[in-house]
This record gives C-alpha cells, sequence and structure tokens, in this order.
C-alpha cells in the first residue's frame, strides 16, 4: 500500500468509526489480571504523553490515533492524526529508519499542515440560492436560502468568496399552502485545493424563506390563462 492509500484508509476509519480513537488514544491497558505489565501504546506522539517524563518530547497536541508499524520491507511507519480548532489532519510516514525518526517526521507533517491550512466557513446559513416554482400559490415563485452553514479546509488567509467552488441545486415545485423552512431541495458544494487530490464536498437542504398561502379560485383560474395563451406564442 502506499501513504496516500493508507491516510485513505485511516479516513474511512475515523469518519465510519469515531470511537476508534478513544481506543487509539490509551496510553496503556491491562489486558488480563494476570498480567505482570499493562500493554503500552506504541504512539509516543499521544497529547496525553506531555506528562511522561520518558516521551514527552514526542507529545502533539491534539493527536490521539492512530497506528504504528514496522517490517524489514516498510521501515518504521506511522499514520497518524491530530485535531485543532476543528480540523483534523492525517500523516502517514513510511519508510524511516528508527522509532524516533518516524515520529519526528510526522511532526514536521503535521505542523506543516496546521500552519497552512485551517477550516473555513465558506456558505453562511441563510444565503440565498435561487428562487423556486410554486403550484397554485398567491405567487408563482418563493427564494430558497441554505439551511445551514459550509466549513471546508482552505489555506490560511484566503477570502471565502474568492474560492473556486462548483455548486449543484437540485430543486421540486412546491405546492401551496407551505410554512416557511420547507425543504425545496439541497445544494451540494464542492472545492479542491489546487494541487491537491482530495475533493471536499458537502451538501445542505435549501428551504423556503416565507410561506406560502394557497391562490383563490380567480387568481389561478385567471394565471392558468394567462398561462395557456403564453405558451400559444
Amino acid at each position: 500500500m502506499s501513504a496516500m492509500d493508507v491516510a485513505t484508509l485511516v479516513r474511512s476509519i475515523i469518519q465510519d468509526h469515531p470511537e476508534i480513537l478513544e481506543v487509539t488514544s490509551i496510553l496503556s491497558f491491562q489486558l488480563r489480571a494476570s498480567d505482570k505489565e499493562p500493554l503500552l501504546n506504541t504512539n509516543w506522539m499521544l497529547a496525553s504523553n506531555q506528562n511522561n517524563n520518558k516521551y514527552k518530547q514526542y507529545a502533539y497536541e491534539g493527536l490521539d490515533g492512530l497506528k504504528t508499524g514496522f517490517t524489514d520491507s516498510a521501515g518504521y511507519c506511522f499514520a497518524g492524526t491530530a485535531e485543532r480548532d476543528g480540523m483534523r489532519l492525517i500523516s502517514v510516514v513510511m519508510g524511516t529508519e528508527s522509532m524516533t525518526k518516524r515520529f519526528t517526521e510526522t511532526k514536521k507533517v503535521l505542523d506543516y499542515g496546521f500552519q497552512h491550512f485551517e477550516v473555513k466557513q465558506v456558505v453562511a446559513e441563510n444565503s440565498p440560492a435561487k428562487n423556486v416554482s410554486v403550484k397554485e400559490g398567491v405567487k408563482t415563485e418563493v427564494p430558497v436560502v441554505t439551511e445551514q452553514a459550509v466549513h471546508f479546509v482552505v489555506p490560511k488567509g484566503i477570502d471565502p468568496s474568492q474560492l473556486p467552488m462548483k455548486t449543484h441545486i437540485e430543486v421540486d415545485a412546491l405546492t401551496a399552502p407551505f410554512q416557511a423552512g420547507i425543504k425545496a431541495g439541497t445544494i451540494t458544494y464542492t472545492y479542491q485545493i489546487e494541487g491537491m487530490d482530495q475533493v471536499q464536498e458537502k451538501t445542505v437542504n435549501l428551504v423556503a424563506v416565507e410561506q406560502m398561502e394557497k391562490g383563490g379560485w380567480f387568481r389561478l383560474m385567471f394565471r392558468s390563462i394567462l398561462e395557456f395563451f403564453t405558451d400559444l406564442f
């Protein structure tokens, strides 16, 4: 497996089973009462090692996983992950010549990530998207907005309004009457940091900003007649 393969695997494990970090962050564990000594975690970079005189020089703020390893062909390896200020990074180091080297190299990778990137709101809650058609309402359209904000990992200092994001909207016509806040569809935002393979994607609901009453029979009849003649030309 390549380093990218391992990183992809680690990301999937954390996303699907976040509780694994509760296990990987344990410093030691007494497996059996009869054991003379507990099992020690070989991850020296755990943040909780900051009070351990033997390993505190390697302890890394926010680091809570994940797996060390060694083979003759791959050398000393480490797949690490740390979270700071709501941003989780994954680092994979392979082929180092010692146990200490895999941790010092990991620190370099994670330091770079935390120094150059951050999680930032790129779309605010209640951001206007478009108007959606309304059937049988007093109006024929209603504006919709995003139900929640969208956050992406971006280069530090960048203006979110300048990000080259792509959007994809899926909406259906609403039928009156309905209340404000009714779901009208979804909008998907995608963003890729220049020079990186990973594409970030987030889908949020689009909701109507106002309620809509059902139109009276005369209004609806007149509208139908107008639409009929409009379609003729």
